[in-house]
């Protein structure tokens, strides 16, 4: 199980909630986890570990070696981020502190919610998932152990309130040395820790407000925060440095009271399997191998970068399910066709079918389809889908994606396995939705769900790329499908240069369709072309004309 469909199903199993409801969204370039809204619910977006050499890897703003334990490390503290982002999404509710928080200092205040938080989803997750709190114990201390303790000296408002933090997970020691000061923190974090127990056992929401004030009240009369501090596997509430400091050495005592705060025995932490790795590395490989590919090509055209888009699955699973009606349309008119051609199967010449010809001599039967055709079983073709994503059909922007929903569910269905198809966008950019050998995965349909708008049309860039990746495949025939407005810019020339690669790429045995998106200035360009209007017009038109040509080949 790769990476996305381990988190993705762990974390709807935690949060139980389906994706009309959330959306998970995994990003390498991301450092801290954000838990944000849209207007369907939670969008939780969650950094993915990322190789910086060949010798570190890097998530949360931490570094970890490429061995065993570091791994082990890393993949724990991804597992504890995901862990705790989705019992937030199953057992907090933030609009009970909406106007408990009204006119307080705002800094101070969502330190308070979030810490008190924090504690309430993970003492009732411990009921349902205790298996979670493991990792997440490890990562409090992987956390304390990075704490930055300079930082600290001159800043009482921010001391306190990393005391306060440290304490609730039972890892005060891992300050140097307690002032008066911090012994009162920790006086107060115990209390809060007792109000969240009663919360947790009675269903009293005012006991989860008066923990706030007490928090609230106890930090600011220390002075205003100059930033919330925060673990690093947890949400991000701007920008923080008190876990940035250089690593101490690990300590037993300090994991065992991390463990102990949560029920648990430190020796009852299992070895991590490296499975996981194993996955991370293979698809480190097969995307390394893709980028290569095409960087190859996009380095002879004016495009500007190749982009695997990032990934959002649940926005793919929206779009379909809003267009499930209109895709289950298509997909019985295609069922037709697809019957209808395989009802003719008999034919006066090809190769002998010896059986049924005994059989028609033994029954003294008129029947003629006693012979088989392998023109149809045996021929490969490759089809490459170009759909424009730039900013200049903003206007039409929720389409487009519903358009490579569509156009990507009715492909998987219309070629069979031993066919080639691959999905790309392209802008100023140059974007790899499905590359011709990929598995429809879950991946891809995340890439489709994560397709966004945006820059130039470097449509004659775009074209060469696809006719070149095309020409390179051992399949005939190849097929390139253009969807765009088909106002090229970008570029002095660009409309003399779409001219001039449309006529490269046909002499090149590439055979070009172009379908306008709202207007029909693609005729200008195309040969075979038509405008269509809206997703189904287009799945109409895709599947006749995969049907009609392929009656030519």
């Amino acid at each position: 199980m790769n990476i996305l469909n381990f988190a993705w199903n762990t974390f709807i199993d935690i949060a139980q909630k389906d994706f009309d409801k959330v959306r998970l969204i995994l990003d390498e370039h991301l450092t801290y986890p954000i838990l944000s809204f849209d207007e369907a619910g939670y969008v939780v977006k969650i950094p993915l570990p990322k190789r910086l050499r060949s010798d570190l890897y890097t998530l949360h703003g931490e570094y970890y070696e490429t061995n065993v334990e570091g791994w082990s490390n890393l993949w724990r503290t991804f597992k504890a981020s995901l862990y705790h982002a989705a019992i937030h999404i199953a057992y907090s509710n933030f609009e009970v502190y909406k106007s408990w928080a009204k006119g307080k200092d705002t800094k101070a205040a969502i330190f308070c919610v979030t810490l008190l938080e924090d504690l309430h989803a993970t003492y009732r997750a411990a009921k349902n998932h205790p298996g979670i709190l493991y990792d997440i114990a490890y990562s409090n201390y992987l956390s304390a152990l990075r704490l930055n303790q300079h930082m600290l000296l001159y800043d009482e408002p921010l001391r306190y309130a990393t005391v306060l933090l440290l304490a609730a997970w039972g890892l005060e020691n891992s300050m140097r040395s307690l002032t008066p000061l911090d012994v009162e923190a920790i006086k107060t974090t115990k209390k809060l820790r007792e109000l969240v127990l009663e919360a947790v056992e009675s269903g009293e929401q005012n006991k989860l407000i008066e923990g706030a004030q007490l928090m609230y009240s106890a930090l600011y009369r220390r002075g205003s925060l100059t930033e919330i501090p925060s673990f690093p596997y947890t949400e991000s509430h701007g920008r923080t440095n008190v876990f940035k400091g250089s690593s101490i050495d690990e300590s037993q005592e300090l994991l065992r009271r991390s463990f102990s705060s949560l029920g648990l025995k430190a020796e009852e932490l299992r070895d991590e399997k490296l499975e996981n790795l194993q996955e991370f590395e293979a698809a480190e490989v097969k995307i390394n191998k893709l980028k290569e590919r095409f960087e190859k090509i996009i380095a002879a055209t004016r495009l500007e970068d190749l982009v695997v888009p990032r990934g959002d699955y649940a926005m793919f699973l929206r779009i379909r399910a809003n267009l499930a009606g209109v895709i289950a349309n298509i997909r019985n008119q295609l069922r037709l066709l697809k019957t209808a051609e395989d009802e003719v199967s008999g034919d006066e010449s090809g190769q002998l079918d010896t059986q049924t010809a005994i059989q028609v001599v033994a029954s003294r039967s008129l029947r003629n389809d006693v012979f088989t055709r392998d023109e149809k079983v045996l021929k490969r073709e490759a089809w490459a889908i170009l759909l424009d994503a730039s900013k200049s059909i903003g206007s039409t922007a929720p389409e487009v994606r519903k358009l490579a929903v569509c156009l990507a569910e009715v492909a998987k269905d219309l070629f069979s396995e031993r066919n080639l198809w691959g999905l790309f966008a392209f802008n100023n950019n140059f974007l790899v939705l499905k590359d011709f050998n990929e598995p429809y995965s879950m991946d891809v349909k995340a890439r489709i769900g994560g397709l966004l708008q945006g820059g130039s049309t470097f449509l004659p860039d775009a074209i060469s790329v696809c006719s070149k990746a095309l020409t390179s495949l051992p399949v005939e025939p190849r097929i390139l499908m253009v969807i765009s407005d088909g106002y090229p810019v970008g570029y002095t020339g660009i409309e003399r240069e779409l001219v001039f690669k449309i006529r490269k790429t046909s002499r090149s045995g590439v055979l070009l369709l172009g379908i306008g998106i709202t207007n029909p200035s693609i005729r200008g360009f195309f040969t075979v072309n038509c405008d269509l209007m809206e997703p189904y017009q287009m799945m109409k038109f895709f599947v006749r004309a995969y049907f009609e040509l392929s009656s030519l080949f």
